[in-house]
């Protein structure tokens, strides 16, 4: 991190460092940065330069203002640092507007420099003066003045009546005419001189411009002059060897070596390797050439190619793709847009060279809308194509108000191809009852229903009181005729130990039949034990089993299961097995279970498939909505809150508060948002988590109010806030 890429912050005693590279905060003391890193990504304090008036602030946004530095606690457009209800001080600056008091510093309101002696005040004891007295302190003659505790504004010492005695006033005093230098003493209160240790350095009467000074003899005090030459601007050497290596000439200095090395060839060849010559680095050369035989490729290492200038705002990389050999510029970004995404967009990787941008955003569709439904009922289920969604209230056509059509004798049924359903109590128009002129009907009974075709019913028979004539037809007849189901027979007498049995008559019994009973036997004739023996099992007729007293809310029945061979109690209800939880698309079962359910048992269900999985807070006016509207929705279902959806009408920057409070209604005191509320910036759609939030619990009966935070731009006349409740 560079210097120039800090901006630095001082809180009181603490240093606080913001590296725009890292996009980091740092907290320290001193040179030691640590202790504390705040990201500036998400919820974190953003660095944003010179406050600007017409620039929109988030929530930790950062700005220098008037030497101090403030942290924005509430979006802001328009609103200075100093108002307290949108920013905070983050670093106290110090105030210098009263710094240099102008009633103190330039009474005469000069209007100059407030140090310049001609805006000075006159002191007590040390006194300035204006150039205009100066006359007055070195004028020749009886008027000179004394300059004791005086400091004049003087062109030079020259000026001074003693110079002498002004020079000694000012350096410390000279002892000999050995060279001294002049520093602070050690108690850093006084200037004093001192001698120079080592001795004096001497150095040769004159010498040749730019040439190296070297010291003559060892005494470390002489220099003398040197034939070799450095230039100023350049810094080219001329005139000098090193060992055997001779450099003359001027424009076009040649190179000779001597000894057993040896140099050939021409500008064109190639020279053969001399390890006695020392390596030559790239800033040895003073204008590399433009040759590309020495570039870095897959097979040598090499130099680094010519760079080669992008456009305003790209930028160019050296690189090498798959299946080159060289390196060569290629443009780290282009000017291509980045593709449209859909809803269910796999991720991809992608195949690209060329990088997108951090700041990028691709093509999004439009978020889905709600819509009129235009749900059209079939016989089997058909996708459609509408990026349009159902709203929870809204209204499907699944009737109207098309009269069913009038039915005829002998219509043949048919399933219908309406794509509209018919109300559960509709009628059909019913042809009119034929009546009795219309049917010609006679005494003859070859039309009769037989056994070998349909036909008329025979003609009927009254029968007597307390007798029912029914048409009927017996085992062995061939046509219906009027038979009595009843007659006046008494039924036969019961008898203890009597086999049941269907009967063979052809007369029914009336419902109120009585059979004649043997008497009652008494309690004593009756001989009853705890022994089970006579007890009734699959073989043979025979006593209860003895009852047995169930718990409350249960009951006890007499019963007997597959696979047994006796009746015995058995808890036909029980207390204890709560019934299963029903879930939508559950096949009807039979069930297995010999334990039946109460009367008034219920299942746990799911959350029915009308209730609403989101919560809905429209702002919706005739005009532009406005910061501070309120909206309350009460819910009837409990979960949580896993995200949120914010639409507006046009594209809008603001932000949205919510409240919760069950069963009344809610104010700010009961924002579950935190810091982190819903917003739009220059959009029409944007969606987040809860991340942050408060409180993301629902129960039944919370009533939510959206209030509109903040409206900074666009003027929409409908906002809508989603929470997605699972």
């Amino acid at each position: 991190m560079t210097t120039a890429q800090r901006v630095a912050i001082v809180p009181l005693d603490r240093d606080l460092v913001f590296d725009t590279d890292l996009r980091r905060i740092f907290v320290g003391n001193g040179s030691t940065m640590g202790g504390l890193s705040l990201s500036t990504d998400g919820l974190g304090m953003t660095w944003h330069g010179t406050y600007s008036g017409g620039h929109t602030y988030n929530i930790n946004d950062i700005v220098p203002y008037n030497g101090s530095t403030y942290i924005c606690i509430l979006e802001s457009n328009g609103n200075v640092p100093t108002n307290g209800t949108y920013w905070n001080v983050l670093a106290q600056g110090i105030d210098i507007t009263n710094f240099m008091d102008k009633a103190t510093y330039d009474p005469t309101s000069v209007g100059g420099d407030a140090f310049d002696m001609d805006n000075m005040v006159e002191g007590t004891n040390n006194k300035l003066v204006s150039a205009t007295d100066k006359s007055n302190f070195h004028a020749p003659g009886s008027d000179n003045q004394d300059l004791s505790g005086l400091m004049v504004k003087a062109s030079n010492l020259s000026d001074v009546v003693n110079v002498t005695t002004a020079r000694n006033n000012i350096l410390p005093s000279k002892t000999s005419n050995a060279l001294k230098v002049l520093r602070v003493n050690s108690g850093e209160t006084d200037y004093e001189l001192v001698t120079m240790a080592g001795g004096n350095v001497v150095g040769p009467a004159s010498s040749t411009d730019s040439a190296v000074a070297r010291f003559d003899l060892t005494t470390g005090r002489v220099l003398k002059d040197s034939a070799v030459i450095i230039a100023d601007t350049t810094g080219d050497i001329t005139g000098g060897k090193y060992n055997t290596v001779a450099i003359s000439g001027s424009s076009t200095p040649a190179l000779s070596v001597s000894g057993t090395a040896s140099i050939s060839g021409s500008n064109t060849g190639d020279n053969s390797p001399n390890t006695s010559i020392a390596a030559t680095k790239l800033d040895d050369f003073t204008t590399p050439d433009d040759n590309t035989d020495l570039n870095a490729n897959t097979t040598n290492h090499g130099l680094l190619l010519k760079a080669t200038q992008p456009a305003s705002t790209f930028i160019n990389v050296v690189a090498i793709g798959n299946g080159e050999t060289v390196y060569s510029n290629k443009a780290l970004f282009d000017s291509t847009a980045p593709s449209t995404q859909a809803f269910g967009d796999s991720a991809a990787t992608g195949s690209a060279v060329i990088a997108a941008r951090r700041d990028h955003k691709h093509a999004m569709p439009v978020a889905p809308s709600g819509g009129t439904p235009a749900l059209v009922l079939g016989t089997t289920a058909t996708a459609g194509s509408s990026s349009n969604f159902l709203r929870v209230d809204d209204t499907i056509v699944a009737f109207d108000a098309t009269a069913p059509s009038t039915q005829a004798f002998g219509d043949s049924a048919v399933v219908g191809s309406a794509t509209v359903a018919a109300h559960r109590d509709h009628k059909h128009a019913m042809p009119t009852n034929p009546s009795d002129a219309s049917i010609s009907v006679t005494d003859v009974t070859t039309n009769n229903a037989s056994t070998s075709m349909h036909g008329f019913a025979p003609k009927a028979v009254a029968p007597a009181a307390n007798v029912l004539n029914v048409v009927g037809i017996a085992n062995g007849e061939t046509v219906y005729t009027d038979k009595s189901i009843f007659d006046a027979t008494a039924p036969t007498t019961q008898a203890f130990g009597d086999a049941a049995s269907s009967g063979t008559s052809l007369i029914a019994a009336h419902r109120d039949h009585k059979h004649a009973m043997p008497t009652n036997p008494s309690d004593a004739s009756i001989s009853v034990t705890d022994v089970t023996t006579n007890n009734a099992s699959t073989s043979m007729h025979g006593f209860a089993p003895k009852a047995v007293a169930p718990a409350a809310n249960t009951l006890n029945v007499l019963g007997i299961a597959n696979g047994e061979t006796t009746i015995a109690n058995k808890l036909i209800l029980d207390a204890s097995t709560t019934p299963s939880t029903q879930a939508y698309g559950d096949t009807a079962t039979i069930g297995t279970s010999l334990v039946a359910a109460h009367a008034d048992h219920k299942h746990a269900m799911p959350k029915s498939q009308n209730t609403p999985t989101a919560i809905w807070g429209d702002c919706v006016q005739s005009s532009s909505v406005v910061a501070g509207t309120v909206c309350y929705v009460r819910v009837p279902y409990s979960g949580t809150i896993s995200s949120w959806y914010l639409i507006a009408d046009v594209a809008t920057t603001a932000t949205m508060d919510v409240w919760k409070l069950n069963a009344a209604l809610p104010t700010v005191g009961n924002t579950i948002t935190a810091a982190a509320k819903p917003a739009l910036t220059t959009a029409t759609t944007a969606t987040a988590t809860t991340a942050g939030w408060s409180n993301t619990t629902v129960v039944v009966g919370d009533v939510f109010g959206f209030r509109l935070d903040t409206l900074t731009s666009g003027a929409p006349t409908s906002i809508t806030l989603v929470l997605n409740v699972g």
